[in-house]
């Protein structure tokens, strides 16, 4: 009998056993898997069971709760105390202990500690590389996280260095790096080359179905093809990026689509549509303190508001993009700021644990004697360097400002510039159309004289206004358009263009933006007459239907 009940007894702690092991094992792949219904309340019932776990269990758990942490609650602090936990354990399998470094690495990079978050990603590749030599994906992510911080830090060519790496290393294992993939078409500047790696990181998210990554790949494919003026492609990018971010509910993608649709709008001609669109997303951007998209949009904002006409915009978004810059440094040191107590309670941490490792020794003394003079000298160096910041940031206030003054003073010469321009032009047509008026007079006259020399003297005269008219009229506009636009008119002849007077003429209107309305107004002549000088000017110019005449002009002696 008391066999049997022994027996019982063990049946039952094995399956109380079995059954705990397995629900640890589910709650792992739930946090692997980035279950973001996992709630505060079921994370504290898992971890009452924990001390049962064996170490090796204990850290991986604690490592995959960092990770958890880190990317669904966006919990810093939590995810840096599970990853720690997970390192106190002795027995930690090496491939946990990689992981729980490359978290830890991540985590400093967030508060700008470069220093930290590279020797932590030294040291979780230096273990995968030694005892995982066969974790390609693993190891190509070290790669990748390797190269964001270079990058981050605008060390490009390290950057690119760690970025090849990775795809290198996942092309002889047949295991592409999509993130190196992903990562060095931003980063490369040449159109060509950012197409093709962002192309192939595009290629195996599809095959792998990563709706996150194919959302991100369309639409920097998108962004390639709008900087390119390929505009047609562009818009098929774009609107399936927008597809997937909506049906994989990817909120914040879907406002950066719609900023970079907003782009796309700009630079088709669609300007006030496109101005619109990045006006309503700028809001997000700005709450979100993403400079990166902030600044692209300030801009594109001021290169459309001066197209339009609207140069009071031009000049306040001009102005916001100066003062971005001094934004920035401020937010990162804000951020640094918020790190110094993680970076404190890691560093107290460190120190504890040299202090236990060395508590026998004799040299502790020495070791706290050390600390307390490093201690001393950082604070020394911390204060030399707030000093010096704080006279880097006026020093850059001072120059915005003297930018700031100048910007406006350039706008208000410009459109001095222009309205003289305008006036001058309708003052020469008004000019032309009385010389004309007394032509037609002479020619009256001419008609009714009498006598021989009369007739003469008339015809003499006739001849002097006639030749004379054209080419004094001409040289007025000529001075004053020539003050903004200088090397406009020796342009057009070096390139071989033919053009009469009044093409020259038309050319500089349309050049100054009026519309053919205003044209009209201006040169005394219909709508309909001053389209089809348009369209002759535009064959002239050996432009298609399609081609811009206005953007055209613009362009030609820049």
């Amino acid at each position: 009998m008391k066999k049997v009940l022994y027996w019982i007894v063990c049946c039952l702690c094995c399956s109380q056993l079995w059954a705990q092991q397995t629900a640890i094992e589910d709650f792992l792949f739930r946090l692997k898997s980035f279950d973001s219904s996992i709630t505060q309340t079921q994370i504290d019932a898992e971890l009452q069971g924990v001390a049962v776990l064996s170490d090796s269990l204990k850290a991986e758990l604690y490592t995959e709760l960092g990770n958890f942490y880190y990317v669904v609650k966006r919990d810093n602090e939590a995810a840096f105390r599970n990853f720690y936990l997970a390192l106190e354990n002795e027995a930690i399998a090496s491939y946990t202990q990689a992981n729980a470094y490359n978290g830890i690495g991540v985590i400093f990079k967030e508060y700008h500690q470069t220093t930290i978050a590279e020797e932590k990603y030294r040291k979780a590749l230096a273990i995968m590389q030694k005892k995982h030599a066969d974790s390609i994906s693993d190891i190509a992510s070290v790669y990748n996280n390797l190269g964001n911080l270079y990058e981050d830090a605008n060390l490009r060519d390290s950057a690119y260095a760690y970025y090849k790496k990775g795809i290198n290393l996942g092309d002889a294992h047949q295991q592409p790096a999509v993130g190196c993939l992903f990562n060095l078409g931003h980063l490369l500047l040449s159109r060509d080359s950012s197409y093709y790696y962002t192309k192939r990181a595009l290629d195996h998210v599809v095959a792998k179905n990563d709706s996150l990554m194919m959302t991100l790949c369309w639409l920097n494919l998108g962004v390639i093809e709008t900087d390119a003026g390929n505009l047609q492609a562009a818009d098929s990018l774009l609107t399936l990026s927008k597809r997937s971010a909506k049906n994989n509910g990817q909120e914040a993608y879907l406002h950066e689509v719609d900023m970079y649709r907003g782009y796309w709008e700009v630079r088709k001609g669609t300007l006030v549509s496109g101005i619109e669109k990045i006006e309503k997303e700028l809001p997000f951007f700005e709450q979100r303190k993403d400079y990166a998209q902030l600044k692209k949009a300030y801009e594109v904002l001021e290169q459309a508001y001066v197209k339009v006409g609207d140069y009071k915009k031009a000049y306040g978004t001009s102005k916001a993009f100066l003062q971005l810059g001094s934004t920035q440094k401020k937010q990162r040191k804000l951020v640094v700021e918020q790190g110094i107590p993680l970076l404190k309670s890691y560093q107290k941490l460190l120190e504890n644990q040299r202090v236990r490792q060395h508590k026998n020794r004799k040299f502790l003394p020495i070791a706290i004697a050390s600390l307390l003079i490093g201690m001393l000298l950082g604070v020394l160096f911390f204060i030399h360097f707030k000093q010096r910041k704080k006279e880097e940031v006026l020093d850059m206030e001072k120059k915005n400002n003297e930018l700031s003054s100048d910007v406006v003073e350039l706008i208000d010469e410009s459109k001095q510039i222009t309205h003289e321009l305008l006036l001058k032009s309708i003052v020469i047509s008004e000019k032309q159309s009385f010389l004309k008026s007394l032509l037609e007079k002479l020619k009256e006259q001419m008609r009714l004289a009498k006598g021989q020399r009369e007739k003469e003297f008339l015809q003499s005269l006739y001849k002097e206004i006639q030749m004379n008219r054209q080419e004094h009229l001409e040289k007025e506009f000529e001075v004053v358009f020539g003050k903004t636009h200088p090397n406009f008119f020796s342009k057009i002849q070096e390139k071989g263009f033919v053009l009469t007077s009044n093409e020259m003429k038309l050319a500089a209107l349309v050049r100054l933006n009026f519309s053919t309305r205003e044209i009209s107004e201006i040169t005394k002549k219909t709508p309909n007459t001053v389209n089809v000088g348009k369209t002759r000017l535009k064959s002239k110019l050996q432009l298609t239907k399609e081609d811009s005449l206005c953007s055209f002009l613009q362009n030609i002696d820049r």
